[in-house]
């Protein structure tokens, strides 16, 4: 169902480039190392054990933007 709305679609069009990258260095394990040790330099490949991938839920809204975790509707029809 999801492949069917135009939102998904552009969420897709503005954002391939990142899919695409994480994709890759899923396939290449030494890759997302390379990454990681950025923020620890003293990481190295034998102390990474390879595992399955993980899922991330994201939110979006009806015109493909993501969104954090909570949209709070802030416009309010009701008179106090």
């Amino acid at each position: 169902e999801t492949v069917t709305k135009l939102g998904f679609w552009k969420m897709v069009k503005q954002h391939w480039r990142h899919g695409l990258s994480e994709m890759y260095k899923d396939i290449l394990y030494k890759k997302q190392v390379d990454e990681l040790k950025r923020y620890c330099s003293e990481l190295d490949y034998d102390d990474v054990e390879r595992s399955f991938s993980g899922i991330r839920g994201q939110t979006m809204d009806i015109d493909g933007n993501l969104t954090d975790d909570f949209c709070i509707d802030t416009t309010c029809d009701h008179a106090f």
